[in-house]
């Protein structure tokens, strides 16, 4: 396994004059990886909610060739460790507080783009991160993890993709049928 390596990643600072974050790749416990996406837009955050349909045409999801490369340019990293820039950090005002565990990357990046810096991910450079261990002591209920998810969801639609009231009352409904699922999904499953 490969260590994260902090003077790796500051190296790529010296190398790209945008860098604003850098970070490895991220991996489970069973060693999957998915270290970075897409900024999502509007139409992905939609059909990202709405259960059953196939989301490959339009993911956020990167080709896994993209990460062939030692250092990658990416929308935003993903993850519990990372290298922000000091300037970088000045010049967005921090992080955006107004979320908790969801669509923080996502922010992130776009705040980060809005002052023109990019994230990047070295490949060389790899963490373990144990997704979910507390959220799920926090917050037991996979109903409540998602109506937390949605909130932040919404905020970054409404604050960060400026989209309108009819956008937004179409990604709630979209929310709400999500959730509706779930519980449907959760009775029959008890009822086994």
């Amino acid at each position: 396994m490969i260590a994260f390596s902090f003077q790796k990643c500051l190296q790529v600072f010296q190398i790209y004059s945008d860098a604003g974050v850098v970070s490895g790749m991220i991996k489970d416990p069973t060693g999957l990886s998915s270290p970075a996406s897409k900024i999502p837009n509007y139409l992905q955050l939609l059909i990202s909610n709405i259960p059953l349909i196939n989301k490959s045409f339009i993911s956020v999801e990167y080709n896994p060739k993209k990460f062939n490369n030692i250092v990658c340019k990416v929308g935003q990293v993903r993850g519990s460790l990372f290298i922000i820039s000091k300037q970088a950090f000045n010049e967005i005002s921090g992080f955006d507080t107004n979320t908790f565990l969801y669509y923080e990357e996502s922010i992130l990046g776009s705040r980060l783009l809005s002052k023109k810096y990019s994230e990047y991910l070295r490949t060389d450079c790899s963490y373990v991160h144990y997704h979910s261990t507390t959220i799920a002591k926090v917050y037991e209920n996979a109903v409540d993890r998602m109506k937390l998810m949605y909130k932040s969801q919404m905020y970054y639609a409404k604050h960060y993709l400026k989209v309108g009231v009819l956008k937004q009352w179409l990604l709630k409904v979209s929310q709400h049928a999500s959730i509706g699922m779930l519980k449907v999904y959760w009775l029959f499953r008890e009822a086994k």
